[in-house]
């Protein structure tokens, strides 16, 4: 039996907006899920402190724009992709443009991707969702392998990315 997913915030989405497949997470055997959120969740953790007892837990991991409001964001997308079991699937809507005093991070869809491919995933797909705030990078990827230390961004671009 396949464990339920995790989403990251208390939001609602519509998947089909997004240009994301409707039956995307059920092909993963996907029928349930658990929140995370600090604020009021299922799961009331700080995504700010490692969050060891949630690693390789899920087999999928849904971020619906909740990363870029936590304060120490590398140990948050850390703990994000940490939670997704090897042959799992890791989903992210991120803002990456505009979303003027929308939050404490925004990130740009390069930096992104390539903190998830270089720390054990593979790119299903991705696109850029033009709205009228700013642009949202849908980001879907599977995970191949585990990493003992996450790579941060700047350390990818100034040594050469690690795959």
């Amino acid at each position: 039996m396949r464990s339920p997913m995790l989403v990251l915030g208390r939001q609602v989405c519509e998947i089909a907006e997004y240009k994301m497949p409707k039956d995307f997470f059920a092909s993963y055997g996907v029928t349930d899920y658990t929140d995370l959120d600090p604020d009021g969740g299922m799961l009331k953790l700080d995504l700010n402190r490692p969050l060891h007892k949630i690693w390789g837990n899920y087999e999928a991991v849904f971020n619906i724009g909740t990363l870029e409001h936590i304060w120490d964001v590398h140990v948050a997308w850390s703990n994000a992709l940490a939670a997704v079991r090897v042959g799992g699937v890791f989903v992210t809507f991120s803002p990456v443009t505009g979303w003027v005093k929308h939050c404490i991070h925004i990130t740009g869809a390069r930096w992104i991707e390539e903190f998830i491919l270089s720390n054990g995933f593979s790119c299903i797909f991705k696109t850029i969702h033009k709205m009228e705030k700013g642009n949202i990078l849908v980001f879907a990827a599977h995970r191949d392998k585990t990493v003992e230390t996450h790579l941060a961004p700047q350390q990818i671009y100034k040594s050469g990315r690690k795959n």
